[in-house]
């Protein structure tokens, strides 16, 4: 697939890639690989290039069944059915991936080039973008009615500048419906929304102050909102914030509106590219060294938030995710945040990887590549980056946690653990604090190792909270109350797990959680030693159904190395 798809790409060896597709695709389908489609996007543009468009077609048709949410698919198609001379089809296919979040930019001009194309005449051609849109929307809005569907329908009239009346009831609906609870993505994109409905009508300054609103929020690769927010500065005639909005957005270099606007804007005001670059690294490394503050605490609830990261040594990515939780271990105490860390063999093998952090990996449902977040077990955020995507990171990890935080209880852990005779002895007391229906939850006894050093391919020197060992595994203990709550009266003999890790570490190649067709020959360096001296223990009830943790206790067991966390 790779090769076939980057011979279409230069357009050359095209008889060789169709060979190449050919072979991928019936290996897929033999195999019954869940790729299959990808296969397919790749062969309906090998076909497209060597002039069968026909087929490319019918094949790309046959990729999107089962992807019909796949706004890339959908705009590939497009562009085959409209070199088919199916121009209104082409229309009808673009408009829908627009709708779906395609690349924007690309897509409107495809939709009002061929609609130009299709009808010359002004009231003609009015008419008939009139009825794709509002066919396109009424057909999406039949199934899908919430807020998020709303906040689509809305950006989508808006970048066609159609029926902004529309675009406004329905972004404001969308943004009316955010609550303390709304994932950090819902709160992002239906702000975006907005301004992107206030940008269409020309009211800048609400589109600005929507965008404000949640700026500090925004990755450096939410183009669209970088490029909305520099473009509405330059409207409102502040060309220096402008100028940082678009730089913002260009952290990670590649040619696109952004890169295009910050060209013409220096240009334009005669500033150097070696100014552009000073500013570029100043910008980088306010990202990445920052001062968290002091922690103060804004609510009276006795929660405490978990935060939990899988990562790997060898990752690239997993860098700022990294950096992120070592500064949420510096502004959290533990009594409020407590830090899990689960290291897996992503992208290639890390010693710090051992059978319960996989268990816990699977536990989630796999399948998912790192850096990937959890807080309190619900909510998920995937990506990292370099070093200087630190602060973003940790400014949208520390954005849910708060929420969470204000969050009651509605359980009580009570209890001790403590190292003696190189055992751990956790005596535990669990009980609801409310009504709290603790059926299908589970005890969850996590020992982890307070800071390792060592060092993979992604540089990062010093891993804090690994978790090195769980209690019966990612399944823990079930909870079985007993006159109102349940005493845990449990033992981790520290030798015994060190000996487990030695012997996963001597041949980890026979384990689920090796990666398959990833050699192995030995370690550059082990982690199966355990420190004794900076030791502790974290116990959290978790529903075993919904993943959502609902109360947490950590318990310090001595610590002679300093994480730079407040206790």
């Amino acid at each position: 697939n790779s090769i076939a798809y980057e011979l279409a790409e230069k357009k050359i060896g095209l008889d060789s890639a169709e060979s190449y597709i050919n072979k991928a695709v019936a290996l897929a389908k033999a195999n019954g690989s869940r790729r299959l489609h990808t296969l397919l996007d790749t062969k309906a543009k090998v076909l497209f290039d060597l002039g069968k468009t026909t087929e490319a077609i019918e094949v790309q048709k046959e990729a999107i069944t089962g992807n019909e949410d796949n706004p890339e698919y959908i705009m590939n198609l497009a562009v085959y059915e409209e070199a088919a001379g199916k121009r209104t089809d082409a229309l009808k296919a673009v408009a829908k991936s627009i709708l779906l979040g395609s690349s924007q930019d690309k897509a409107v001009e495809y939709f009002n080039s061929w609609l130009e194309k299709e009808k010359t005449d002004a009231t003609a051609r009015k008419k008939l973008k009139a009825e794709i849109i509002n066919q396109t929307l009424e057909d999406y809005l039949k199934t899908e009615k919430s807020p998020a569907a709303k906040s689509k329908a809305a950006a989508f009239l808006a970048v066609l500048k159609f029926d902004l009346p529309s675009a406004e009831k329905y972004a404001k609906e969308a943004v009316a419906s955010l609550d303390n609870k709304s994932p950090l993505e819902d709160v992002e994109t239906f702000k975006l929304s907005l301004a992107s409905v206030y940008s269409a009508e020309g009211n800048y300054k609400k589109c600005l102050n929507e965008l404000i609103s949640v700026k500090d929020l925004a990755a450096p690769w939410d183009t669209d909102l970088w490029y909305l927010l520099g473009s509405t500065y330059e409207k409102l005639g502040q060309g220096d914030k402008a100028l940082d909005s678009y730089l913002m957005g260009m952290i990670f270099p590649e040619e696109n509106n952004v890169s295009k606007a910050v060209k013409r804007l220096s240009d334009e005001k005669g500033i150097s590219q070696e100014t552009i670059d000073k500013k570029m690294e100043e910008l980088k490394e306010g990202m990445k060294e920052f001062d968290t503050g002091k922690f103060k605490k804004t609510s009276n609830t006795n929660k405490v938030v978990v935060a939990e990261l899988f990562t790997g040594a060898e990752c690239p990515p997993c860098v700022a995710a990294d950096e992120a939780f070592d500064k949420l271990a510096e502004y959290y105490p533990r009594n409020d945040v407590v830090i899990l860390e689960y290291h897996v063999h992503i992208p290639g093998p890390d010693p710090m990887t051992n059978p319960d952090s996989f268990s816990k990996y699977s536990w989630y449902g796999g399948n998912f590549g790192t850096p990937t977040v959890f807080f309190d077990g619900n909510e998920k955020m995937t990506g990292g980056g370099p070093v200087y995507v630190t602060k973003n990171r940790y400014t949208v990890y520390k954005y849910s946690i708060d929420k969470l935080l204000k969050e009651k209880s509605g359980v009580k852990i009570n209890g001790s653990a403590k190292l003696e005779n190189d055992k751990v002895n956790v005596n535990v007391n669990i009980e609801p604090a409310s009504k709290e229906n603790l059926n299908n939850c589970q005890i969850q006894i996590a020992l982890v190792e307070k800071a390792i050093k060592y060092t993979g391919a992604n540089g990062i020197n010093k891993h804090i909270f690994v978790v090195r060992n769980l209690v019966n595994g990612a399944d823990g203990i079930k909870v079985n109350l007993s006159n109102g709550k349940q005493t845990v009266n449990d033992t981790i003999d520290v030798a015994q797990v060190e000996n487990g890790i030695k012997t996963y570490l001597d041949d980890p190649t026979g384990h689920p959680s090796w990666r398959r067709n990833t050699s192995f020959s030995g370690w550059k360096e082990r982690t199966d030693k355990i420190d004794r001296s900076n030791l502790a223990v974290v116990v959290y009830v978790q529903n075993s159904e919904s993943k959502k943790i609902l109360q947490a206790k950590y318990f310090d067991l001595g610590s002679t190395v300093n994480i730079g966390a407040k206790k």
